[in-house]
């Protein structure tokens, strides 16, 4: 084991609030495998972060001091939280942001560090802020032995905007390696239908910004100081929403642009539209763009969702997107494109129980070794996903689900598929709350993996991904107790099945720093909360 620190994780959280006006806390992390109290953290937490926000206090729209976040328009300029992606809910297709905000995340490099106020005058909103903070970054040095400098960073292949593991040598060396100054203004008229704002902001890096030089990424972004601005308006008109950004990078004069609708025809029908076009050379740095990949940018697509009342108790949703990419893409020597296809039926008879059917299948086009040359070929990922709630009685529910997947390569498939139960024990008025899980996947290729949504602590990260054959399980209780304190305890257990072809006497989980001798993975989660009122 390389890791300079043990394989507890623990975080520590305060955070204090005056009604709706007042926020301020602080929030301190230390990942499993980093130093704690020794080596490159002998004061102790690897992550420590603080903020102060104030909000709707007469004509202060918002003062943010320490570490905040700002979101604006549709993601394209200035985003540094977090979207949802495409969905079943086809208003997630909206960025409704909102400006300045407090951070309060454990995603290290995420944030802004520094200071924001934003003031509203009548109709008219405008605001500053400045920021300046390291964040990692894989730094190529230099070393100049007649001047009796060492390992003087050169460049950064690139820099880290999440994450923030330090638990080896190597990303211990990587941390806070570039220095970040950034600044910005906006200004916002809000009439009585909607808005229309614009965004400004430079950023400047102590060091140059060098991504290892590839035929996919020969676009990108490289030096050490760019700056954005963008247009962006959300405009409501009877059953109509209009709303859409489009945004200057200053990265070849690059544009990103993102124009939707959403659409009430009646209480039966409604509809979403949103067509994006961002160019290949765009900055996609601090940005949160709807479409097909996280980077806003070498895509052209054309989003279109519903959600339809069929009856009293069923509905029809979903939605159908056409992208492709101008330019090439990691692991495509040529331009691609693909199609995303969502169907949704939900059955809801009763409070007691819902049931849903989901269909979800998409197409892509990625590289294959031909006899002499690489070669497209599409790639389809079919998903079918059967789901039912069950409330036995007060306080008692249970959540079925099947799901199963076929990936499509050429000629070649493979299968996936999972099923689980839940139980929820919540009793009104009791302090013990229960909940658990017990699932088994088959998956041939990680292609074919199933990603599902499980009961945690408070901010503990959710998405667990079943990209192996083999048994999960997992219980969590919460229990209160005092009027003011509650505890929360999970134990989850994952155990792998041996493949009857396997030759190997030792099998592991994982690989390198990770792996695990064995076939079992279990992990314990211990949660405390007390409240001073």
């Amino acid at each position: 084991n390389h890791y300079q620190g043990s394989s507890i994780y623990s975080n520590l959280r305060y955070r204090f609030d005056y009604k709706r006006y007042i926020s301020l806390g602080i929030n301190m992390e230390k990942d499993a495998g980093e130093p704690f109290l020794n080596g490159s953290n002998p004061w102790g937490y690897d992550y420590l972060s603080f903020y102060f926000s104030a909000r709707d206090i007469g004509k202060l729209k918002a003062l943010n001091m320490g570490d905040f976040q700002a979101n604006f328009g549709q993601g394209l300029t200035l985003s540094t939280g977090l979207a949802f992606g495409k969905s079943s809910i086809i208003t997630n297709s909206k960025r409704n942001f909102s400006g300045f905000g407090a951070y309060r995340s454990l995603r290290e490099n995420a944030y802004l560090r520094g200071g924001a106020v934003a003031l509203s005058l009548d109709k008219i909103e405008f605001g500053v802020f400045a920021s300046y903070k390291n964040v990692d970054g894989n730094a190529i040095t230099i070393s100049d032995s007649v001047e009796g400098k060492n390992n003087d960073p050169g460049f950064v292949t690139n820099i880290q905007e999440d994450g923030g593991f330090h638990r080896t040598t190597s990303e211990i060396e990587d941390k806070d390696a570039v220095a970040d100054f950034q600044t910005g203004v906006y200004a916002e008229y809000k009439g009585k239908n909607g808005r229309i704002g614009t965004i400004n902001y430079l950023r400047k890096l102590s060091v140059t910004l060098q991504p290892n030089r590839q035929l996919y990424n020969q676009f990108n972004f490289r030096g050490d100081q760019y700056f954005k601005n963008g247009l962006y308006y959300d405009y409501v008109f009877r059953n109509v929403n209009l709303y859409g950004e489009v945004s200057h990078s200053s990265h070849e004069n690059s544009i990103a642009q993102l124009y939707g609708a959403l659409l009430s025809l009646n209480r039966a029908l409604d509809l979403s539209f949103v067509y994006r076009a961002y160019d290949k050379e765009f900055i996609t740095l601090q940005t949160n763009g709807f479409g097909e990949n996280s980077n806003a940018a070498n895509e052209q697509g054309f989003y279109t969702g519903f959600e339809a009342k069929i009856t009293k108790r069923i509905s029809l949703l979903g939605y159908y997107d056409l992208f492709r990419f101008p330019w090439l893409r990691f692991q495509s020597i040529a331009p691609t494109g693909g199609n995303d296809f969502w169907v949704e039926v939900q059955y809801k008879p009763s409070r007691q129980f819902t049931a849903y059917y989901r269909f979800r299948t998409e197409t892509k086009q990625s590289d294959i070794a031909g006899e002499n040359i690489k070669q497209l070929a599409n790639e389809t990922l079919s998903r079918h996903r059967l789901h039912l709630n069950y409330t036995v009685s007060k306080g008692v529910s249970l959540r079925s689900r099947i799901e199963w997947s076929r990936y499509q390569e050429n000629n070649e498939r493979s299968f996936g598929s999972l099923v689980y139960q839940d139980i929820v024990f919540k009793p009104f008025g009791r302090s013990l709350q229960l909940s658990g899980r017990a699932a088994y996947s088959m998956i041939e290729q990680f292609q074919n993996r199933i990603y599902s949504f499980e009961q945690t602590p408070l901010y503990d990260y959710p998405l667990f991904t079943h990209g192996f054959t083999g048994l999960r399980f997992y219980a969590l209780a919460r229990y209160k107790a005092a009027r003011n304190l509650d505890l929360w305890f999970r134990y989850a257990h994952t155990q792998y099945d041996v493949p009857l072809n396997s030759l190997t006497q030792d099998y592991s989980i994982g690989s390198s720093l990770e792996e695990i001798t064995g076939r079992k993975r279990q992990t314990f989660t211990l949660q405390i909360r007390y409240i001073i009122k």
